[in-house]
Order: C-alpha cells, then sequence, then structure tokens
C-alpha cells in the first residue's frame, strides 16, 4: 500500500499581554481575597487538628482490637493485564505494560520524562509498552509503542513505534508512525515523529493528530495512492 503524508505544524498560541487594567483588576482580587483567607485559616486549622487527633486515636484502637495479619495470606496486585490492539483473521496485537524505568537506557527513560512531563493533559495516551504479535513478526514484534492503533480500511494498520536512537549527539529517543500491511504482514516506516504523542480523531477520518511538549499541535494527513505510484516523502505544510 502506497500513501501520501501531508504533515500540518500549529504553533501555540502565544500568551496574551496584560493590560495595565488586568494589572490593577488582579491587585484588587488579591486585596479583598487575603483578609479573607487568613480569617478562615484560622477555624480551619483547628478543625483539621482535631480530625487528626481523633483519627489517630481511632486507628490506634483499631490496631488493639484488630487480629495480626498473616503477611504469608496477604494477596499480592495483580499484573496488568495485556491491551488487545486488534485481532484480525492474519495476525493479533497487543500492547503489553512495559516498565520503562527498569528495562530502558537512563539516556532513553530521561527523553521520555523530559519530554512528555508537560503533556498531563494527555495522560490517558502518555503509557509506553511493548508491542506483541502473533505470529512474531520480524523486526516489529516486541518493540515500544504508544496507544495509537489506527486501522486503515481492511487492508492495515497504523501505529507508532518510540525507540532510542544511541546518539550522544541528538536527542536520546524518536517516534516513527509505520504501517503493518494485513495481508502480507510487512512492515514500513512512514514518517518520523519525533518528540510528539499521536492520536485518532474520529470527527476526521484519515488524519491524525500529535501534541509537543511546548503545545505545538501536529497534524498528519493520510491518503492512499493508486497502485504503481511511488511512495511520495511526506509533505510540510
Amino acid at each position: 500500500m502506497r500513501f501520501a503524508i501531508t504533515k500540518t505544524v500549529i504553533p501555540p498560541s502565544p500568551p496574551k499581554a496584560k493590560s495595565w487594567d488586568d494589572w490593577i483588576t488582579q491587585a484588587l482580587h488579591w486585596v479583598v481575597l487575603v483578609p479573607l483567607l487568613l480569617a478562615a485559616a484560622v477555624p480551619v486549622a483547628a478543625l483539621m487538628l482535631v480530625s487528626m487527633g481523633a483519627y489517630l486515636v481511632y486507628d490506634f484502637i483499631k490496631s488493639l482490637l484488630q487480629p495480626q495479619t498473616n503477611l504469608s495470606n496477604v494477596t499480592q496486585a495483580p499484573a496488568p493485564e495485556n491491551v488487545e490492539l486488534l485481532s484480525s483473521l492474519s495476525v493479533r496485537l497487543q500492547w503489553q505494560p512495559f516498565p520503562l524505568e527498569e528495562k530502558a537506557t537512563p539516556e532513553f527513560v530521561n527523553w521520555w520524562n523530559e519530554i512528555f512531563s508537560d503533556l498531563e493533559q494527555y495522560d490517558d495516551l502518555m503509557e509506553i509498552g511493548q508491542l506483541l504479535t502473533t505470529p512474531e513478526i520480524p523486526g516489529l514484534y516486541g518493540q515500544l509503542i504508544g496507544y495509537l492503533c489506527y486501522k486503515w480500511k481492511d487492508s492495515g494498520v497504523f501505529l507508532q513505534l518510540f525507540e532510542a536512537t544511541n546518539s550522544p549527539a541528538g536527542p536520546a529517543g524518536t517516534s516513527w508512525l509505520v504501517y503493518l500491511d494485513l495481508k502480507t504482514l510487512q512492515w514500513q516506516r512512514m514518517v518520523e515523529t519525533g518528540a510528539c504523542i499521536l492520536d485518532v480523531t474520529p470527527d476526521e477520518p484519515g488524519m491524525l493528530l500529535g501534541w509537543l511538549a511546548d503545545g505545538t499541535e501536529v497534524r498528519l494527513h493520510l491518503a492512499s495512492l493508486q497502485p504503481g505510484a511511488e511512495n511520495p516523502a511526506p509533505e510540510e505544510q
């Protein structure tokens, strides 16, 4: 399958400069709020101390009355389960939790934390996992991936891979948008997406939406080409 990929980068909006009226209004708010906060702080602090004391007494009495727990009988927390990404007649794709801090290189861990620490609003996309494929697909099985799994019609699926660059000069990590053909189980790297988290856009088929740590929005417009056409380099706008 051949694709034309158009990349659109939308910089974050610059912060609006405050006028003198804004500064005066903000100062007046603080003049009114500070005395109110100080007046409310004393009874709130007293109530917290009383509540804390009552809880400590309750906890102490409870520990005396409760029988000792046998630590050997404590049930261990269940291991995180794999996430089913895709199941078809030809292949099964699963997202397996990956202990990044334990198994990745310190350089890659630092890159991940530094780049994505400011994207807290996308916490549901921020987990990194390991791709399991059945059958095992050479070069793809065991790769680090995000949650992106965008099925393209009935022919293939797009995934986002994360990997260490092992480059002492540049960033310690990067990411790629890759395409897996569900019929041949052949895969290819389509475009490097760097420090970007990609997600699907249900309202706009054929477009993937991503964000950089500084708030920059990245849009990837996907379009399939006719058989025999060359796969062009991604265009940027």
